[in-house]
């Protein structure tokens, strides 16, 4: 299976194709970008709320999630953990390890 991000010399820039290969997401700046957002891209295909702490924090301040709304779990782009997180956690003691949290909806 080929890589689904790739540079395009015409438009200077990054993309990664979706899960049907007959559409792309970009332009990024960087390859790096361009694979963390196919990899966000990938989790949300599989129901995952995938975004970084500091989202996460944001979101539960302004009311978009709350604590009824379904589980988090703290972890990286790459992996959740079972270790649980809320929007009623303090999140000022996260392990320096987990940079995202993975957000399952009810």
């Amino acid at each position: 299976m080929s890589d689904p991000v790739h540079f395009d010399e015409k438009e200077r820039a990054w993309f990664f194709y979706e899960e049907t290969w007959a559409h792309r997401q970009g332009p990024f700046k960087t390859q790096e970008e361009a694979t963390q957002a196919c990899k966000k891209y990938a989790h949300e295909l599989d129901g995952v709320q995938l975004m970084t702490i500091a989202e996460f924090r944001d979101a539960c301040r302004v009311g978009a999630y709350n604590d009824d709304d379904g589980s988090g779990y703290l972890g990286t782009i790459d992996k959740g953990s079972e270790a649980p997180i809320s929007c009623s956690s303090p999140m000022t003691d996260v392990p320096v390890r987990y940079t995202h949290v993975w957000w399952y909806n009810k």
